[in-house]
């Protein structure tokens, strides 16, 4: 009877771990595809920003420094 509850016991724990191991996948996948798309869209605005850079270069110069100092007061 003991050998039994053993084996019972033991296939329960399997099945446990097998759920938590396929929970964690999903996990895993689902991570995966949340920084492939946050890649992708990064990659958009980098190149926006170079595009609108190279097409209004001195516009994007003095935005930047207004940029610079807005965050320079900010930060004192």
């Amino acid at each position: 009877m003991t050998h039994t509850i053993a084996a019972t016991e033991r296939l329960r724990a399997n099945e446990a771990v097998e759920r938590m191991a396929r929970a964690a996948h999903h996990v895993v996948d689902h991570a995966a595809a949340r920084a492939e798309a946050l890649g992708e869209t990064r990659d958009a605005w980098v190149s926006f920003a170079g595009q609108h850079i190279r097409n209004r270069p001195l516009s994007s110069v003095l935005l930047a420094a207004v940029a610079g100092l807005l965050i320079g007061r900010l930060l004192r």
